[in-house]
């Protein structure tokens, strides 16, 4: 195990996902791989590089008024790092501490060539923070992209569907971290003893009222793995937004269910959950490696319906692969943008294009159709995604159902979990005549 220290870490990973890009959760893991730091440290890193990521723009917009041209890479996330611990951790990060320690980064990663302007560009940024803190704020109706740290891209975007009140709200919502949630597992532990025993651990949390097996842990609760019961299967880290479509879809003991694009399984185990493990649920993917996840899920999570089934979809026609079967419900959540999860994954924002609907457009149009054919006569099919663009919901539902006379839609919702603290999504629940 190496020594490094929090900021230098964080320095790293936001040097490597500048380049690579990725799941920034993964370039973390990557980052923190071998390297001995303590559970606070490791948290503060975190809260580092998420940070930066999520307010990147704001960010570089600052540090444009005190530098002559423009950085590069190296010293640009020395900057960003400097500056959101300045501009939005003041209240726990005093000011000599983040100019001192990032520019004591710029000589443990080797660049102290890069310490000069560091110490410059990051005091003068600290002489000012009440200044820019009244700036940005004065921004967010004017210039909402800049001040709240967006993409011009998707504030157009949602402010041609969704009235301004509400698009600020989503983009505020979007730069606040993530709560981590629970689904307590019925199928080891009924939520009494559940609750009992994080109570006797000390461990803070909160029941989340609109839905009986969610739970919401508090700040400072620890490692996961160490939560009693974690590895007996007790819980499942979900956001409520993924249970909900479930919940519509409404799989029964019993019947025959399939999930298309299952990995890594909270919908797949949750369904189980709710049918007893009695029954059977054919959870197909792409991923292996997805599927193995799945797998692993299943044996910690005390799954047994549950046939994990690898779809190679340029080699095999689904119907083939399933030997022609009909499911009495069908759940196909489909890849998407993933705008309805930013707040959790930051960099989401920040990897989107105007034509990258394009592609999605086809791919769920294709998947809900072959959703739809495996489905039996009276069956159930739920579409759901976690993106909040019309396109892909509604408007994907409605192009499906003007081609199909034998569907009816039954229920529908966008769950607008900027409202209620955790993830957005989208769910359509269809049933076949």
């Amino acid at each position: 195990m190496s020594k490094q220290s929090a900021r230098a870490v964080a320095w790293g990973a936001l040097k490597y996902w500048d380049v690579r890009g990725g799941h920034l959760s993964d370039v973390l893991s990557r980052a923190l791989t071998g390297i001995d730091m303590a559970p606070n440290d490791r948290r503060m890193c975190q809260e580092l590089v998420f940070g930066v990521v999520r307010w990147q723009r704001w960010l570089d917009h600052v540090a444009a008024g005190y530098m002559t041209k423009k950085p590069g890479l190296p010293l640009r996330n020395l900057i960003r790092l400097g500056a959101y611990q300045l501009l939005f951790m003041d209240a726990a990060m005093p000011v000599h501490a983040a100019v001192h320690e990032t520019v004591g980064v710029a000589r443990e990663v080797g660049l102290g060539r890069l310490s000069g302007v560091t110490n410059a560009v990051l005091r003068k940024i600290a002489a000012s923070v009440e200044d820019w803190s009244n700036r940005r704020r004065s921004l967010e109706t004017t210039d909402p992209g800049l001040a709240l740290s967006h993409p011009d891209l998707l504030v157009d975007r949602w402010r041609s569907w969704m009235p301004e009140d509400r698009v600020l709200a989503l983009m505020r919502a979007n730069n606040e971290s993530a709560a981590v949630f629970l689904r307590i597992n019925t199928l080891r532990v009924a939520p009494e003893e559940a609750h009992a025993a994080l109570l006797g651990e000390g461990i803070p949390f909160e029941g989340f009222g609109r839905h009986a097996l969610v739970i919401r842990l508090g700040r400072g609760f620890g490692v996961l793995e160490d939560l009693p019961g974690f590895f007996d299967g007790w819980f499942y880290v979900q956001d409520p937004s993924t249970l909900e479509p479930v919940d519509v879809l409404d799989p029964r003991p019993g019947e025959k269910v399939l999930d298309l694009c299952s990995a890594p399984g909270g919908k797949t185990t949750y369904m189980a959950q709710m049918m007893e493990d009695r029954g059977e649920i054919v959870a197909v993917d792409v991923d292996a490696r997805r599927l193995d996840r799945l797998r692993q899920n299943c044996e910690r999570l005390g799954v047994n319906c549950v046939q994990p089934l690898l779809w190679d979809p340029h080699a095999d026609a689904l119907t083939d692969l399933l030997d022609e079967q009909r499911f009495d419900a069908v759940l196909v959540d489909v890849p998407c943008s993933n705008t309805g999860v930013i707040r959790r994954r930051p960099e989401v924002r920040w990897r989107l294009e105007a034509s990258s609907w394009d592609d999605l457009e086809q791919t769920q149009t294709r998947l809900l159709q072959l959703a739809a054919d495996q489905v039996r006569p009276g069956g159930r099919l739920v579409y759901s995604t976690c993106s909040v663009e019309w396109e892909e919901n509604q408007g994907r539902v409605e192009a499906f159902l003007r081609k199909q006379a034998r569907w009816r839609k039954m229920d529908s919702k966008l769950v607008s979990g900027w409202e209620n603290g955790h993830d957005s999504g989208f769910y359509c629940c269809l049933n076949r005549d």
